[in-house]
């Protein structure tokens, strides 16, 4: 007998649809992560559901066998079509997937006629559909993905919100959500703090914190950096960013007005990761049998109720930390175009660790992800170095871009990090700090989105976030698929 095919071992099939009752197949599991795989980034800005990661044939295929043998699951494009028939049912006509976004974030950087998306509507309606939940469709429905990161990250979720036709919303502290107002901690206070080769003086080494400014902004923060939700009604469905600046453990708020803090990656969860979470977590179960008065909007179901931790977090970091060395190496008159010195990676690569533990030790059972970045290296980051003045002389000004090496060394530093063996003890993180963060990380998955994206910079909104197509459809695709895979 032939072996499966990909496709019929990955995908949850019932008359050709996801979801549904009846004989089912599990995706992950046992199975390899076809996001893992040796493949290619397929692209189409006409047809979203086009644009996915398609794996090379694996070792037992047969060569002659066609690409949808081998295709890893549609699954934004199910979830799509699966609101849009509830919508349809409940006779929600206000939103209508893509057609309700913003034409710049969906089409990239080509403005087509209304007309051509007119796949995003098709019918998917399913024998037997109505308001019952099929069984099949438990992995998604009263779900909460929770993002740690950048802004890169909240645009991806940005993207998903209007694909599936809601709103990403901002979170500010005298939200009905009760999200606690931000309390600054002296970031020099972080437990298990690897020396930094850059920091500035002794004080910062020791945890003293001269340098530190011990202030509460009022109002606190800039907007862009409040916690967001995009709650997906029809499908009951979660996802929370909470912004974060990095593994840099000096005080960022002295070169950028508008930080929240605290600023430390570690001390954050605590203080502010956690807390934000469960609040809005609970409000959302708290009016779940009541949808007039939610901050996310109706909730569908009562699954949410005595819920307070998410079922998946992302995090990732990269582009805070090369901004930071950027603007020393501005400031120092240094190359910003040469590779990060061994002790910037050994630094880098220890912070990566001790944020993965702390993480793993506020949610001991709750899958976490480090995705994996793409910025692009073109744009300048005029946004992190606006207060360092520029030379009057232009063929001695210093690039004030992203580098492309300096990007490759801390994607291998990552892999390193989470998948190498123990670090060796030192001062400040004995035989036993070392052994816990080993095997903290080696709970860790690696997302990999940020590696499908290499060489996308021409799909791109501005200098930093990447457009919708085909960005923020795979990492879609890619978050949707972690929550199945992981799924209890």
């Amino acid at each position: 007998m032939a072996p499966e095919s990909w496709a019929t071992r990955v995908m949850v099939m019932q008359g050709g649809h996801f979801g549904g009752g009846g004989s089912q197949q599990r995706i992950g599991g046992d199975q390899v992560n076809p996001y893992d795989l040796p493949g290619h980034l397929l692209v189409d800005k006409q047809d979203p559901h086009e644009n996915r990661w398609v794996p090379f044939a694996l070792e037992h295929e047969d060569a002659n066998q066609t690409r949808s043998n081998r295709e890893v699951p549609g699954l934004m494009k199910l979830v799509m079509r699966e609101v849009q028939r509830r919508r349809r049912i409940r006779g929600n006509r206000t939103g209508t997937g893509l057609a309700a976004g913003d034409d710049s974030r969906i089409k990239g950087d080509d403005r087509e006629d209304d007309e051509k998306m007119e796949v995003l509507t098709e019918n998917h309606d399913r024998e037997g559909g109505g308001e019952v939940w099929d069984s099949g469709w438990d992995w998604l429905k009263g779900k909460t993905v929770v993002l740690y990161g950048d802004s890169v990250l909240r645009y991806n979720m940005d993207h998903f919100c209007k694909f599936v036709g809601s709103e990403i919303k901002p979170i500010p502290w005298d939200s009905p959500a009760g999200v606690p107002w931000p309390e600054n901690v002296n970031p020099y206070s972080t437990p298990h703090r690897p020396s930094d080769p850059d920091a500035e003086d002794d004080f910062e080494q020791d945890g003293s914190g001269d340098g530190w400014k011990d202030s509460k902004p009022d109002p606190p923060g800039n907007g862009n950096h409040w916690p967001h939700i995009c709650y997906v009604e029809e499908v009951d469905f979660l996802v929370v960013h909470v912004h974060q600046y990095g593994m840099d453990l000096t005080d960022v708020s002295r070169f950028w007005d508008g930080i929240i803090p605290p600023t430390s990656a570690e001390l954050r969860v605590d203080r502010l990761l956690r807390p934000v979470v469960k609040s809005i977590m609970e409000s959302i179960a708290r009016n779940a049998s009541h949808p007039e008065s939610n901050v996310a909007g109706p909730v569908t179901t009562d699954l949410r109720r005595g819920r307070q931790v998410p079922d998946l977090i992302q995090v990732n970091s990269a582009l805070w930390d090369t901004a930071r060395w950027l603007r020393l190496d501005l400031e120092n008159d240094r190359s910003t175009v040469d590779g990060l010195s061994s002790d910037r990676l050994s630094w880098w690569k220890r912070r990566v660790r001790g944020v993965a533990n702390v993480l793993r030790k506020a949610y001991p059972n709750v899958p976490i992800q480090w995705v994996t970045h793409h910025y692009p290296i073109s744009g300048n980051l005029d946004w992190f170095t606006q207060d360092i003045p520029k030379t009057d002389q232009p063929d001695k000004q210093l690039p004030r871009a992203n580098s492309l090496i300096r990007f490759v060394q801390l994607r291998q530093t990552l892999e390193a990090a989470l998948r190498g063996p123990p670090a060796e003890p030192t001062e400040w993180c004995d035989a036993d700090c070392a052994r816990e963060q080993y095997e903290s990380v080696k709970s860790v998955s690696i997302g990999r989105w940020g590696d499908h994206m290499l060489g996308m910079e021409r799909y791109m909104l501005d200098a930093l976030h990447p457009a919708a197509l085909p960005g923020g459809y795979l990492w879609g695709d890619m978050m949707l698929y972690e929550l199945y895979r992981v799924r209890l």
